[in-house]
């Protein structure tokens, strides 16, 4: 159909490692073009679901990371080191990368007032009820803030599975 590259978008981290290595499986068998997995963190599966699709056959295609976990995608420093050693080791410099990181975390503070302070954790399993993308969680709680009703995120979280459930059964 002439596309350069195809994309499997995966906003709130949502895929199962499983379902990775069969949806990588299935595409390479009938693809020519590079394949690019954006994932995110939110749930803590991501790593798990990239090493799979690597397992897959995701050699020539693009996996998107960044250093230090966060909801916005799986960190590299971990998958340096898994595959280190083997036929797709990544050729990274750990050291290097964890300098990187540290200055990361340095400048940091800087942007608090715009992470997500409603948990402690950087990975939410509930992710895998209420299925709000990242991004739009971090909309989600600016408008509670702006509100003053970010203690009612949880009543969100809780209504959202039933909202997706009457849309769907209305829609179709």
């Amino acid at each position: 159909m002439g596309a350069d590259s195809i994309a499997i978008k995966d906003m709130a981290g949502l895929i199962a490692p499983d379902d990775a290595y069969k949806l990588v499986t299935a595409l390479k068998k009938v693809l020519r073009v590079p394949l690019q997995l954006h994932t995110h963190y939110s749930s803590g599966m991501a790593s798990m679901s990239c090493l799979k699709a690597i397992e897959a056959g995701w050699i020539s295609s693009i996996l998107r990371w960044r250093l230090r976990p966060a909801l916005v995608s799986p960190a590299i420093e971990p998958m340096v080191v898994a595959l280190e050693g083997t036929d797709r080791d990544t050729g990274l410099d750990l050291n290097r990368l964890l300098k990187v990181g540290d200055y990361l975390e340095s400048i940091a503070p800087k942007y608090h007032e715009f992470l997500n302070q409603t948990t402690l954790s950087v990975i939410d399993a509930g992710v895998l009820v209420h299925q709000i993308p990242g991004g739009m969680i971090s909309n989600l709680v600016s408008q509670l803030k702006q509100s003053n009703a970010l203690h009612r995120i949880k009543e969100v979280y809780e209504e959202m599975p039933r909202v997706r459930k009457n849309w769907v059964i209305r829609r179709w």
